[in-house]
């Protein structure tokens, strides 16, 4: 009986952060990785919330995952700050 894979929580959120790109599919995604399909799908709403923009505009959608979370935490850092005049 074969065992069960096991993955990383890192590579769970770059392979579904791939599969969101514009005209990526989850099945070629899979193909690439020797994944199924069906076990990508199921990542998809656990690691999606790690995937989405971290900009409300959206402007670093193609950002790494360590980028996304530094710039969050620089920024929600800088929220907390008094403002200058």
């Amino acid at each position: 009986m074969r065992q069960r894979s096991s993955y990383p929580k890192q590579f769970k959120a770059q392979v579904v952060q791939e599969c969101l790109q514009p005209g990526a599919t989850v099945s070629v995604v899979a193909i690439s990785y020797g994944i199924s399909a069906d076990v990508i799908r199921k990542w998809m709403p656990v690691y999606r919330n790690l995937a989405k923009p971290c900009h409300p505009a959206g402007l670093f959608y193609g950002c790494s995952l360590e980028a996304a979370i530094g710039f969050s935490e620089v920024a929600y850092s800088q929220s907390r700050a008094a403002p200058s005049c």
